[in-house]
């Protein structure tokens, strides 16, 4: 079996097998969860907030292409989770992405 490991910004890991994703941690399983619900719309998560700015930290070559940060909390209405995803993109292009148990910013 081949394993990829995809390591997450909050310290925890998730792992793509091929018999099929699942979580190595409960964070993981987490954030796998919410991204089929974001590849599917089904499941039982609620966005509750989204903030945009454009892009700072990136290259100059991505931020003169209007390249925009964008934090989203998303919250699992079953359990009460709260996983904050964090994109860099530029117009439907998601150049980066990240999930965090925390958000980027402060509260």
């Amino acid at each position: 079996m081949v394993e990829i490991v995809l390591d997450i910004d909050h310290g925890g890991t998730i792992a793509a097998g091929s018999d099929g994703e699942r979580g190595s941690t409960p964070f993981g399983h987490a954030v796998l969860c919410l991204k089929a619900y974001l590849e599917t719309g089904e499941g039982p998560w609620l966005k509750v907030s989204e903030m945009s700015e454009s892009a700072m930290s990136i290259s100059r070559r991505i931020r003169d292409r209007g390249a925009v940060s964008t934090e989203q909390a998303w919250r699992n209405q079953e359990t009460g989770e709260t996983i904050y995803r964090h994109i860099i993109a530029v117009g439907d292009q998601i150049l980066h992405e990240t999930f965090r148990a925390f958000p980027r910013r402060g509260q």
